[in-house]
């Protein structure tokens, strides 16, 4: 389907990256977490992932309802979806909110999580701890630690990730991600904003647009 093995890694690392870190809102933390605890919390999801995708004799659709319990278990859906709204969120109410907060995990389990399991082949799986490296830690101000994570290209330089960790009352969540210079928090808050203003009608535009299960970040873009 992608012309070759190292597409595919590309493609397959990316798509992990997308499963782990859909970024959160600001919560209050005291102080950065510790870094060694930090890049065992990412190694540790990310190996979790690895383990799902990797097991062939599974049936797709409990490896997709794994993925999405670990989505559960790992991020607030709740303080993502609000966060992506932006200032979209204000006069919304408590049921409209709940339609939208459940269409965004809709979504998310239908472009992310499904495309995952039938993109990423066992075998493939199964190598990306060959690839994947989580590298070390640098401050990400006063209160959060960026984690570095590096992937190899065949042929040309590995590309790094950096994955913003925050500790909130004892439990490190991941709270944004920085894929080639791009933050994925930022970019779902620009990505909706620009659907709502594109399809009119609100809110409601834009959970027409999630419900749609678009599976590119810009949802329903001309």
């Amino acid at each position: 389907m992608f012309g070759s093995w190292a597409k595919k890694r590309f493609v397959a690392t990316w798509a992990i990256v997308l499963i782990l870190t859909i970024g959160a809102a600001p919560a209050p933390a005291l102080a950065a977490p510790d870094p060694d605890r930090a890049m065992r919390f990412v190694r540790t999801g990310l190996d979790e992932v690895i383990s799902i995708l990797s097991e062939e004799s599974v049936p797709e659709a409990e490896r997709v309802e794994r993925l999405h319990a670990l989505l559960l278990r790992t991020f607030d859906i709740p303080t993502v979806g609000k966060f992506a709204l932006g200032v979209h969120r204000r006069g919304i109410d408590q049921a409209k909110l709940t339609i939208y907060l459940q269409a965004f995990e809709d979504h998310v389990v239908e472009a992310y999580i499904k495309r995952l399991v039938r993109l990423v082949e066992p075998e493939l799986a199964r190598s990306a701890k060959d690839f994947i490296h989580v590298i070390g830690t640098q401050p990400a101000g006063k209160t959060d630690i960026f984690v570095r994570m590096s992937f190899d290209r065949t042929g040309k330089d590995p590309v790094e990730v950096f994955w913003r960790v925050r500790e909130r009352r004892g439990r490190l969540q991941i709270i944004d991600v920085n894929f080639l210079g791009i933050s994925l928090a930022m970019t779902y808050r620009q990505e909706f904003a620009s659907v709502i203003s594109r399809r009119g009608n609100g809110v409601d535009g834009l959970i027409s647009a999630l419900k749609e299960h678009a599976t590119e970040i810009n949802l329903g873009g001309e």
